[in-house]
C-alpha cells in the first residue's frame, strides 16, 4: 500500500469511527428520553410520592406502642435534671444523657415529643448545652408549637441559644430572621417581637410540613383562589 492509499485508508476509519461515535450517542440520548418518557409523573402523582416520602415525618402520625415507649422513656431521661451522686463526673455525664434524649426526641419527629423539649427550653435552670439540644432538636418537628418555642428564646441569657434558634428560624422561613446579629438586647427584642406579632396574625393561614420547609415559597398557603396568588407579608 502506497503512501496516498495508507492515507485514504486512515482518512475512511477515521470517518467511519466518528460516524459510529454519533450513531452511538444518538443511540444513548434516545434510550435516556425514552427513559424519562416512561419515568415522568402528574403532579397528582407528584404529590402521592411527597406524601408517602414524608410518611414518616408528619408530627400527627400514628405510633407504634415500642415507639410510645421510647418518646416516653426519653421525655423522661430529659426532664430529669440532675442525680444523686457526690462525683461531678457522674453528674457531668448526666448532662450529656440529657443531650441525647434531646436529640433523639427530635429526631421522632412526633408531636408527642414536644413537651419535655419545650418544657425544659422554658426552664432558665438547665445548662446552656441542654438547651442548645433542644433547639437543634426541634428543627425535626413539623408543628407550630415550634415556632412558638423558638421565637420565646431568641432573646436568650446564653447567646449559644439565640443563634441556634435564630438559625432554626432562618430554616423554617427560608430567609434570614434577624438581620443582624449585633444589635442591643433591646433592639433584639423589638425585632422579634414583630416578627411575633406576624406569627400570631398568620399562623392560621400557613401549613407546617416537611416537604415545604426550605422552600422559599412556604409562606405561601397551598390552597390560595385563582386570581389571588399573594404571598403572606412579612415584616419588614
Amino acid at each position: 500500500m502506497d503512501y496516498c492509499q495508507g492515507r485514504s485508508f486512515v482518512e475512511a476509519s477515521g470517518a467511519v469511527t466518528a460516524l459510529s461515535a454519533l450513531l452511538l450517542a444518538s443511540s444513548v440520548a434516545l434510550l435516556f428520553s425514552s427513559v424519562n418518557a416512561s419515568t415522568a409523573f402528574s403532579a397528582e402523582e407528584n404529590d402521592e410520592i411527597d406524601e408517602e416520602a414524608n410518611a414518616d415525618y408528619r408530627p400527627d402520625r400514628t405510633l407504634t406502642k415500642e415507639e410510645v415507649e421510647k418518646i416516653r422513656k426519653l421525655s423522661q431521661t430529659l426532664l430529669t435534671k440532675t442525680i444523686a451522686s457526690d462525683d461531678s463526673n457522674v453528674r457531668n455525664r448526666w448532662q450529656g444523657r440529657r443531650c441525647v434524649a434531646a436529640t433523639r426526641l427530635g429526631s421522632t419527629h412526633h408531636r408527642d415529643a414536644l413537651p419535655a423539649l419545650i418544657t425544659t427550653l422554658k426552664d432558665s435552670t438547665n445548662p446552656e448545652d441542654v438547651h442548645v439540644y433542644c433547639v437543634t432538636a426541634l428543627k425535626g418537628i413539623y408543628d407550630k408549637r415550634v415556632v412558638d418555642a423558638l421565637l420565646d428564646v431568641c432573646v436568650d441569657e446564653h447567646g449559644n441559644v439565640e443563634a441556634h434558634a435564630q438559625s432554626v428560624l432562618n430554616y423554617i422561613f427560608s430567609r434570614n430572621f434577624l438581620s443582624s446579629d449585633s444589635w442591643t438586647k433591646e433592639r433584639r427584642k423589638q425585632e422579634v417581637q414583630k416578627w411575633r406579632d406576624w406569627w400570631n396574625a398568620n399562623r392560621d393561614k400557613m401549613e407546617l410540613d416537611r416537604a415545604r420547609l426550605g422552600d422559599r415559597e412556604w409562606l405561601q398557603p397551598r390552597k390560595v383562589p385563582k386570581g389571588k396568588a399573594a404571598k403572606e407579608e412579612q415584616p419588614s
